[in-house]
């Protein structure tokens, strides 16, 4: 061992308080580190052993990634500015030893070695302990992925190689003699620094010096600002990206619906001679207690006159699964006409004449109708999603004096589609048709059909089913490939209380890089859903519809007809299947056990809790830090006439500044992102935003307890100083 290892090892030891600190902090970062690799590792088995697709994983995994390079970045910054502040300490000592024959070399050796040793110590000592930590909290099995430990072994290596070259570039610099004096805290100001005066008379001198040193250790401060603002940007920003990606934030529709726990749907284009026959005789089932039968047909997206859509609504934003369109628009057919009105789907239900009145009554319309007559007598549900301004709600956009006749315009014979411009794509030709309002309405229709494939730019028209069959064997009428279908809603008689509604509600979400529309459950819903009373009403009722699905499956075996459940399931031909079956409760189990995203959601803010960890770590580490390299400066004020409790006071204020001015900038910075988001999502779908309160009362309770603990650790250090161990330490 040469004299230069010597030298270093014997400075490490006589200054243990501080190589211990140094190196504390380099094995608490790793190890945070390396316990987020290792629940990062983890998790992602989870998904896949949860049969999560591929697809959806990839995006995860990319954000993790993201995210996980953020907190390496930071880490490394603030390793790199905590050996910098201890590298400072050691220039009296590097000027003692030039004094006596060191040559630059030697002592820029010393600097090197020193940090290397802190190093070399702390991050593998850290990658340990951070995996034997990971499992021994983590409730779930630990994944250890050697790459990514390599990867945060290799990276912290660099990034305390890196810290030692800086700092031998820039420690033992100068005259021999200012280095023995360690002049290192002087400060010059181009001007005087004024604070305003309501701060000048509540914080005195202590204000003032607090200010001042502030815009002198500037960098140290600014790094702790930054994570501090970073952490808060991916914390917020963080929480609302995943609410979106669930659907939290999609416009929800809140009107009273009397739900259909069963519905009954035949398949498209199947048209079987037996149906009414099986229908009829399903609805004589004892367990049933109302029944709707239906049939549907999708007109697609039809123009209205202006003159029928609400005066307050001139203008306003329309969606569909995607995209979005404002509203009036202009479409051109290749004829060179052009027709200018409000785009909307149409949704034509036939039902019934008992359950035509029913709902009539419903609406509180009173009227005949004339099955025979030209027109076709439409009572109309008007509650669509439209956007105007910055408000993106269901309400209703027709004029509240349509009543008698109404014409609507489509394409003759195929769907038309808007587009997300002023001008729409051409159509062939224009077909005019003629309907009789009743009425409208925004009330539901007696047993409510939950369904995700609901666009939320639809407007339906309820009318009599063989008005309906006259409107549908027009030639000219729109076409879809899938046609027409007939469907029973019905509701169960159960022994169990009925289930709430506004329970789930249609969303567009996202699966990998899949846009698709699925039932969620409302965010409202989870606290009453998870009572035990509520999860017993759920299954009963499950149960009780299982039950009458078998019977009604003998009733269709009798009549020709298969619902697929008596097939097995290695050779299920789709084609062999005349309906299926949909349930009110089976659709909100399986939104309650749906594994995506409850995993999802562990998984990301488990990475966003850790950050929080490391970046609170940072900053308490940050405030020690300077206190113990600021020394000397307090023993200077404190001979000077300056008492602890007025060093204290200007640490703490200083502390505060830093602080406020980060969580300050860190909220702004958030909430103009989640605008920015907001903005970019309202463009293709039909957002309600909702500032997440909650999390910003969160960030500032951490942000009030981070103050406490600066003010702790500010009066403790400041009291721990003794004028007599600072004049030992000047004495050469």
């Amino acid at each position: 061992m040469d004299i230069i290892q010597t030298l270093t090892i014997r400075h490490l030891k006589h200054y243990k308080k501080r190589t211990l600190a140094a190196a504390a902090g380099i094995w608490t970062a790793t190890v945070l580190l390396t316990m987020l690799s290792v629940f990062m590792a983890s998790f992602v088995q989870r998904l896949q052993a949860a049969d999560v697709a591929r697809e959806d994983v990839k995006p995860l995994l990319s954000a993790a990634s993201g995210m996980m390079a953020v907190v390496l970045a930071v880490l490394v910054i603030f390793l790199y500015n905590m050996l910098i502040m201890s590298s400072r300490d050691r220039g009296r000592y590097l000027g003692i030893l030039a004094s006596v024959g060191a040559t630059p070399y030697q002592r820029r050796k010393i600097a090197l070695l020193e940090t290397v040793i802190l190093g070399g110590v702390g991050i593998p000592a850290g990658i340990g302990t951070g995996v034997l930590l990971s499992v021994l909290i983590f409730p779930f099995r630990t994944v250890v992925s050697w790459r990514v430990l390599l990867l945060i072994f290799l990276c912290e290596c660099t990034a305390v190689l890196l810290t030692g070259i800086v700092s031998t570039g820039s420690t033992g610099k100068g005259p021999v003699i200012s280095l023995i004096r360690n002049v290192t805290d002087k400060r010059s100001f181009k001007k005087p620094v004024m604070l305003p005066g309501w701060i000048e008379r509540h914080s005195k001198a202590e204000g003032k010096l607090a200010l001042k040193n502030i815009l002198f250790f500037k960098r140290r401060y600014l790094i702790t600002g930054i994570s501090f603002i970073i952490s808060m940007l991916l914390f917020l920003d963080g929480y609302i990206y995943m609410n979106y990606l669930d659907g939290r934030y999609e416009a929800r529709d809140r009107r009273p619906k009397d739900n259909a726990d069963l519905v009954l749907e035949e398949e498209y284009n199947k048209r079987n001679d037996a149906w009414e026959d099986f229908i009829a005789e399903v609805v004589t089932l004892p367990g049933i207690e109302e029944y709707s039968i239906q049939e549907r047909a999708d007109m697609g997206t039809v123009l209205f006159e202006a003159k029928d859509i609400n005066p307050k609504l001139k203008k306003y934003e329309s969606y569909i699964l995607g995209t979005s369109y404002k509203n009036p628009i202009t479409i051109g057919s290749v004829k060179g006409d052009e027709k200018c009105g409000y785009a909307m789907n149409l949704v034509l239900i036939g039902l019934e004449d008992d359950g035509f009145r029913n709902y009539l009554d419903k609406a509180g319309i009173s009227g005949s109708w004339d099955e025979e007559g030209g027109a076709i007598p439409v009572l109309i549900e008007d509650y669509p999603v439209a956007k105007t301004g910055r408000t993106t709600k269901y309400r209703s956009v027709l004029s509240e004096h349509v009543a008698g006749p109404l014409s609507v315009c489509s394409d003759a014979g195929q769907w038309l589609y808007p587009v997300a411009d002023s001008q729409g794509e051409q159509v062939d030709a224009f077909e005019e048709w003629e309907f009789q309002v009743l009425g409208v309405t925004t009330k539901t229709a007696p047993c409510y059909i939950v369904s995700a494939l609901e666009e939320p730019n639809t407007i339906y028209f309820y009318t009599t089913r063989q008005a309906l069959e006259r409107l549908v064997n027009n030639k000219n009428f729109p076409k879809e490939p899938s046609g027409t279908y007939r469907r029973l809603a019905l509701k169960v008689r159960s022994k169990v209380p009925e289930i709430p509604d506004n329970v789930l509600f249609p969303a567009v979400v996202q699966y990998g890089n899949t846009t698709t529309r699925s039932l969620k459950l409302a965010a409202s819903s989870f606290s009453f859903l998870s009572d035990a009373a509520m999860q017993n009403t759920l299954q009963t009722r499950n149960e009780e519809i299982g039950r009458l699905q078998k019977e009604i499956g003998k009733i269709g075996v009798k009549y020709g007809l298969s619902d697929g459940s008596e097939m097995d399931i290695d050779n299920f031909d789709w084609s062999a299947v005349d309906y299926t079956y949909s349930s009110y409760p089976s659709h909100i189990l399986g939104a309650l056990t749906e594994p995506f995203p409850l995993l999802r959601h562990l998984f990301t803010y488990g990475v966003l809790i850790f950050m929080t960890v490391i970046s609170t770590f940072q900053m308490i580490k940050t405030i020690t830090s300077s206190v113990q390299t600021r020394r000397r400066e307090f023993a200077v004020l404190l001979s000077v006439g300056m008492n602890r409790r007025q060093i204290a006071k200007m640490l703490f204020m200083e502390n505060l500044i830093c602080t406020t001015c980060a969580y300050a900038s860190g909220l702004a910075a958030s909430v103009l992102l989640a605008l920015v988001l907001f903005l970019s999502w309202g463009k293709e779908q039909a957002v309600e935003p909702i500032f997440p309160y909650q999390i910003v009362l969160m960030e500032t309770i951490v942000f009030l307890v981070l103050i406490l603990i600066s003010v702790y650790l500010s009066v403790r250090n400041v009291k721990r100083i003794q004028l007599i161990d600072i004049i030992k330490e000047e004495t050469v």
